[in-house]
């Protein structure tokens, strides 16, 4: 009798074991996701903070955004031997700025594949009406620009005072596709996005299918003044 039960819950443990292993991957595959949201979601206030200092540069942000996404990613590199007094070794800074470097590159290469940053402010409609062609002294050539120079001067003189205002605030969204590198759940955690029909799921479904790997879509949106004149494309 003793020996039947042992089997009997032998084979339960079998049946159950790949359960707990699916979970327990979902588990850790999760958690990742909820760690990069989180990184992004700290990132997208410095990809701001760098459109709003450098005329609204799409480049200077995607810049800003590969460097914050770079440390999102295991960084290898070669561990100084110890001395023959056996102390512990010390670490080359210059080993940790060439991999932080190496990581940045690779990211800004994957964010012009998997991701996207988009300008929703100011719109297309306020860069024809308010910004006027003015004299880049840096670079040495003429630019089109939302001027936000001499505020009280331009709010009083502005035909439309709010539209002036609402055209200093810069708003952009990001698209960021993770892969989901843990096996068995992120290709079931991928199929998920099926349910939600939006535009930055379809987006990640698509580069996941072009780079063969499962994809889950990660969206932020951030806010904030102009502290340069936004440069019209």
């Amino acid at each position: 009798m003793r020996t039947k039960q042992t089997g009997q819950a032998m084979l339960e443990a079998l049946l159950a074991l790949p359960i707990i292993l699916v979970v327990l991957l979902g588990l850790v595959q999760l958690i990742w996701v909820f760690w990069t949201m989180h990184t992004l979601q700290t990132g997208s206030h410095y990809v701001l903070r760098s459109g709003v200092l450098q005329h609204g540069s799409l480049d200077k942000m995607k810049d800003t955004l590969a460097t914050v996404m770079a440390t999102t990613q295991m960084q290898y590199f070669d561990a100084p031997a110890s001395d023959s007094e056996g102390a512990a070794p010390e670490f080359d800074d210059n080993d940790l700025r060439y991999a932080t470097l190496t990581e940045t590159l690779k990211m800004r290469g994957y964010l012009e594949l998997a991701a996207r940053i988009q300008i929703h402010n100011p719109t297309a409609a306020m860069q024809r009406q308010l910004s006027e062609r003015r004299w880049d002294t840096r670079n040495s050539r003429w630019v089109q620009e939302i001027a936000i120079d001499h505020p009280q001067v331009r709010l009083a003189e502005a035909r439309d005072a709010e539209a002036w205002l609402a055209a200093r605030q810069l708003q952009i969204e990001i698209w960021w596709c993770m892969p989901l590198e843990v096996p068995i759940v992120g290709s079931m955690i991928a199929a998920t996005a099926q349910w939600f029909r939006s535009d930055s799921q379809a987006f990640c479904r698509l580069r996941g299918m072009a780079l063969d790997k499962p994809m889950w879509a990660l969206k932020v949106m951030a806010e904030g003044p102009m502290l340069t004149g936004f440069r019209t494309r």
